[in-house]
């Protein structure tokens, strides 16, 4: 149950995270998402919805590989958290081009940085659920 909830606050912190950073690269752009505040709840919005596959495959890793020594499970999830995120982030940029033009690739980059960065903010749990699962 504790890995369930820990994924699922990754989950929220990563939407959070590109939410910021996308809302914040669109307050300058000179498209009609250029207010902060829509922009932020359009993205987080979208962020929660279109990454549940990647979620779903992150705690497929999360739960495997839990057993192993932390290190090697901090590495895993890492790995799985930016190669999900790179797949979301190609995704996005040929869907959303067009809408977004020279700030497809800030949006892109925020993807990946929000996925990668909420592993690392996550370190000390994941240390612990290494911990915890060690035989006795």
């Amino acid at each position: 149950m504790q890995i369930v909830l820990r994924t699922f606050t990754i989950w929220v912190l990563t939407a959070l995270i590109n939410a910021v950073i996308s809302a914040c690269c669109l307050a300058f752009s000179d498209t009609e998402f250029n207010v902060w505040i829509p922009a932020f709840l359009l993205t987080l919005f979208f962020t929660l919805l279109f990454s549940v596959p990647a979620v779903f495959i992150f705690f497929i890793f999360f739960a495997a590989t839990s057993k192993s020594d932390a290190g090697h499970l901090f590495r895993v999830l890492l790995v799985a958290a930016f190669v999900t995120a790179i797949i979301s982030a190609v995704g996005f940029y040929f869907a959303f081009y067009y809408q977004f033009k020279t700030f497809t690739i800030f949006l892109t980059l925020s993807i990946v940085i929000s996925a990668i960065s909420s592993i690392m903010l996550h370190h000390k749990f994941i240390v612990a659920a290494y911990k915890s699962n060690m035989p006795p």
